[in-house]
C-alpha cells in the first residue's frame, strides 16, 4: 500500500484519484493471486515428485498469467501494473521456496 500511495497512478481510463483511493500501481489483485496460488503450489510441491512439481509449476504460472492478463484485457490495470506485481510476487516466492520448514539450525528435521 505505501507504494500505491507514493505512485498514486490513475487507472487505464485516466480518471483522477479520489482522496480515498490508493491508485493502481502495482496491481494488488495480481500480487494476491501470485502469492496465494504460488504459496499453495510451493506447499504442494514439498510432497510431490519431480514430474508433478513441473506440472504444478506450469499450471500455477498459467493461472497467474491468466489473472494478470485478464485484468489488463478488462481495462482494469495497465500492463506495467501487472508486470510489477508479477516481479514482486516472484521475488517473494523465490525467497519462500528457499526458507527451511524447520526451526532448527541447518534446516534439519527434528525427531
Amino acid at each position: 500500500m505505501p507504494a500505491k500511495a507514493w505512485f498514486a497512478r490513475p487507472g487505464p481510463f485516466g480518471l483522477p484519484l479520489a482522496a480515498d483511493q490508493w491508485g493502481w500501481y502495482p496491481s494488488g489483485h495480481t500480487a494476491t493471486a501470485t502469492l496465494g496460488y504460488g504459496v499453495a503450489a510451493l506447499l504442494l510441491a514439498r510432497t510431490a515428485g519431480g514430474r508433478a512439481r513441473r506440472v504444478l509449476a506450469a499450471g500455477t504460472a498459467l493461472l497467474v498469467a491468466g489473472v494478470g492478463l485478464g485484468l489488463v484485457w478488462s481495462d482494469y490495470h495497465w500492463l506495467l501494473d501487472v508486470v510489477a506485481s508479477w516481479c514482486l510476487g516472484g521475488l517473494l516466492l523465490w525467497a519462500l521456496a528457499r526458507w527451511p520448514l524447520t526451526g532448527r539450525p541447518g534446516g534439519t528435521p527434528g525427531a
